[in-house]
C-alpha cells in the first residue's frame, strides 16, 4: 500500500496551510440574545488597534450604543480599561479562536493571523452591569464583580473544550477515510487474487 509522503501521521488532523500576504480587512460581529438573529456582522478594511477603535466602529456601523444602555452600564465607563474588560471580545483566524484580553491583546491577534486574509473580532455584550458598577459607574469592579470571573473562567473552559472536540472529530473524519481507503484496497485485491 502507498502512502502519499506528505501524509500526516493517523491520528493526527492536519491544519490549513498558513494564507501568505498582509490582511485584507477585519469583520466585526456583534452579539446580543436581543439582536434578532443573534449578531450584526461588518467587514472594515480598516485595523482596529485598540478596544476605542473596536467600539467606535461597532457604535458606527452597528448600533453598539443602543445594545450598551440596556446593560445598565455607562458609556463612560467602557471607555476605561476596566470597563472595556467587560465585554467579551473574541478573535477568530481560520479555525483560531483567541480570547482577547485588552489593546495588546487585539495588537497581538491581529499582528499574528495567518489563516485568513479577514481575520473577526466577535464582541460578546455582558448580559447585565455588575453589582460593583451600579453604584459608581465609574469604578473598576472589585470583589463584588467576582461572579463575572468565574463566569469567564467557565467560557474558557467551555472554549477548550469545544477546540478539543473539533480536533477530535477532524481525526475521527480522518480515520474513516483511512478505514474506507483499506477497505476498498482489500477488496480490489482480493479481486485481483
Amino acid at each position: 500500500v502507498a502512502v502519499a509522503a506528505d501524509a500526516a501521521p493517523l491520528g493526527t488532523v492536519p491544519l490549513p496551510a498558513p494564507v501568505k500576504g498582509p490582511i485584507k480587512g477585519v469583520r466585526l460581529i456583534l452579539s446580543d440574545a436581543s439582536i434578532g438573529g443573534g449578531q450584526r456582522v461588518k467587514t472594515f478594511t480598516q485595523k482596529p488597534l485598540s478596544f476605542a477603535d473596536v467600539i467606535k466602529l461597532l457604535s458606527e456601523h452597528l448600533g453598539f450604543e443602543e445594545l450598551w444602555r440596556t446593560t445598565g452600564i455607562s458609556m463612560a465607563s467602557l471607555r476605561s480599561e476596566a470597563g472595556a474588560q467587560s465585554l467579551l471580545i473574541t478573535g477568530y483566524d481560520g479555525h483560531r479562536r483567541v480570547p482577547i484580553r485588552g489593546d495588546a491583546g487585539l495588537v497581538e491577534f491581529l499582528s499574528s493571523t495567518g489563516f485568513t486574509c479577514i481575520p473577526s473580532l466577535e464582541v460578546k455584550m455582558p448580559r447585565r452591569a455588575p453589582a460593583a458598577w451600579a453604584a459608581d459607574p465609574t469604578r473598576p469592579p472589585t470583589a463584588a464583580a467576582a461572579p463575572a470571573e468565574g463566569a469567564r473562567m467557565a467560557r474558557d473552559q467551555v472554549e477548550k473544550l469545544e477546540d478539543a472536540n473539533y480536533k477530535l472529530l477532524r481525526a475521527s473524519d480522518k480515520l474513516g477515510r483511512r478505514i474506507d481507503e483499506l477497505e476498498r484496497l482489500g477488496s480490489t485485491n482480493k479481486e485481483e487474487a
